[in-house]
């Protein structure tokens, strides 16, 4: 969304001007620095939420913020206005992500759980080519609204259905545990031995065994903390933040959020909206390669090949910028 809500308040002849008020060059700063800032805090949160009311009492919770922080937006007439909105409008980011892929690796078959949760790339594809879309036509408050609007439909569709079996074994609920576990294996096709309600019992068992497996051998919270000290544990968390952190330090992010204002003062011909949108359809197209991608080759090869290629990318793309500018 900041890729169409800068230029308004950069000077440009090519790009419209926001006329109610401005931003210095730091409050730009401060608006694509939030991002990073607030999503540890959201996880954090997340992990909390979704422990304590559920996967879908999460999603429907998410929305509450998430269209305030819109809100404000739409109508802000300052940057105060404009961070606290951004700031609250980030918050239920984690929350989104994290009880949904938790939803669908809880009640997903194996078979199809993989293939469930790469859509995640397809819809982020999708997201990254929305805001070019909707902001080459719409003005950026109009898209604001929009972005209001959009999680009642997702959060009407969590009411058809039943919460994780999961989580309801946690808390005790067996009766709801046994009524989701029967909504979700009603199309199941059983053979002439079984019945429903057999198969109902045993995955009910099942998940409860393997509740009291985790609970027995996690009493405690220093418990718990001990895994983070352990090799495995520690070198996980260093990896991915080791992962994540790269991912930042390469600027991408800030990048990508003042890919039109790039492109303006670049001086291309092509509408810089439109080079958006390509990108997003680039991601979109390379989220689909990934579902191949996993299924072909070990995941610490794609990651390497991977961080390469960004590597590479960014590279040439900045020591082409520095000859350009030299007018070599």
């Amino acid at each position: 969304y900041l890729s169409i809500l800068i230029p308004y308040f950069i000077k440009n002849d090519n790009m419209p001007v926001q006329e109610s008020f401005t931003l210095s060059d730091n409050e730009v700063s401060w608006l694509l620095s939030m991002a990073a800032l607030v999503k540890p805090v959201s996880g954090l949160l997340a992990g909390l939420v979704m422990d304590h009311f559920g996967r879908l009492n999460t999603l429907r919770l998410g929305i509450i913020p998430w269209s305030i922080g819109w809100i404000i937006i739409a109508e802000a007439s300052n940057f105060p206005m404009l961070m606290a909105g951004y700031i609250i409008s980030l918050l239920p980011h984690s929350w989104f992500v994290i009880s949904l892929l938790a939803y669908i690796s809880e009640i997903s078959s194996p078979s199809v759980r993989s293939v469930l949760l790469n859509f995640k790339s397809v819809f982020w594809g999708l997201g990254s080519m929305a805001p070019f879309l909707l902001g080459a036509l719409l003005h950026w408050r109009t898209v604001a609204w929009i972005n209001c609007l959009l999680p009642v439909i997702p959060g009407v569709a969590t009411l058809f259905l039943k919460e994780s079996v999961l989580w309801l074994v946690t808390k005790g609920r067996v009766n709801d545990a046994k009524k989701s576990l029967a909504y979700f294996n009603r199309y199941r096709k059983l053979s002439k031995d079984e019945d429903l309600e057999g198969v109902i019992e045993r995955k009910l068992l099942s998940v409860q065994t393997l509740h009291e497996e985790y609970r027995s051998s996690n009493r405690s919270l220093l418990h718990k903390m001990k895994f983070f000290f352990q090799p495995s544990g520690y070198i996980r968390i260093f990896m991915l933040a080791g992962l994540e952190c790269f991912n930042e330090v390469t600027g991408s992010s800030v990048v990508f959020a003042n890919i039109i204002v790039f492109f303006t003062e670049f001086g291309t011909t092509i509408n810089p909206y439109g080079i958006g949108i390509y990108i997003g359809v680039t991601k979109l197209a390379t989220s689909f390669f990934n579902a191949w991608l996993l299924k072909t080759f070990k995941f610490r090869s794609i990651l390497m090949a991977n961080y390469v290629t960004v590597s590479g990318c960014l590279l040439a793309w900045g020591l082409y910028l520095e000859y350009n500018t030299k007018g070599t």
